[in-house]
């Protein structure tokens, strides 16, 4: 798949990052990793990131956050919002490809949402106390032990949506080609910042194990 017929699709999929959650482990989980059998190219300097969505704002804090992560294992990674002139809705493919030229990237790294689930969890209510025969004092004795001693818990519903996302590294070399994709899964709209962060230290966890990108020098 070439990059143009990737971005006329994004803009297909224009989407809110604003799902993804604050609740994630720290290095967010990845499944389904795929790494291409047959790119043989070196590993990627220059990354343009792109988060897919119609949400100017989240499209932003996405973007920042990983290209910091990025940028701290010493890739240059470039927020699209930084190059791609216009307004906030995802870029058109001949403006994601002048950006990507302007910027001299090897690489685009993208992240959508798949799907969103809704789901509810419920917590059962109880009354706990322990029995005793007697209560000195009476009606106030009695009243008294109670107060301090019976636990009472009322049930509790909670929803919270659950987004499955994917992201993915486009070669910019050669025939454009898609060199990586791994899945992830977000629970509840919260902190899309503190997600983003969190996703992309498993992906550049990720991308450094397979040789896509280089551990930085040591200092």
């Amino acid at each position: 798949m070439s990059i143009s017929v990737y971005a006329g699709a994004m803009r297909a999929h224009a989407l809110a990052l604003a799902i993804l959650l604050a609740g994630c482990s720290p290095g967010a989980r990845l499944s389904n990793a795929w790494l291409s059998p047959t790119y043989q190219g070196p590993p990627f300097h220059t990354i343009l990131v792109v988060g897919e969505t119609a949400d100017g704002a989240m499209r932003r804090t996405f973007e920042d956050s990983f290209a910091a992560e990025l940028n701290r294992r010493g890739v240059r990674a470039i927020p699209s919002y930084t190059v791609i002139p216009g307004n906030d809705a995802a870029p058109t493919p001949q403006a994601l490809r002048a950006a990507a030229d302007r910027a001299g990237a090897e690489g685009v790294l993208t992240t959508r949402i798949l799907r969103v689930e809704q789901k509810t969890e419920t917590t059962p209510g109880f009354v706990r106390s322990v029995p005793v025969w007697g209560y000195p004092g009476g009606f106030y004795g009695y009243y008294g032990y109670y107060y301090r001693n019976v636990l009472v818990r009322t049930p509790t519903i909670r929803t919270y949506s659950v987004a499955q996302l994917e992201t993915e590294l486009w070669s910019l070399r050669g025939n454009n080609d898609l060199v990586w994709t791994a899945d992830s899964e977000a629970v509840s709209p919260n902190d899309a910042a503190r997600v983003g962060t969190r996703l992309a230290i498993s992906v550049a966890d990720d991308l450094q194990s397979a040789g896509l990108i280089t551990a930085p020098a040591p200092s």
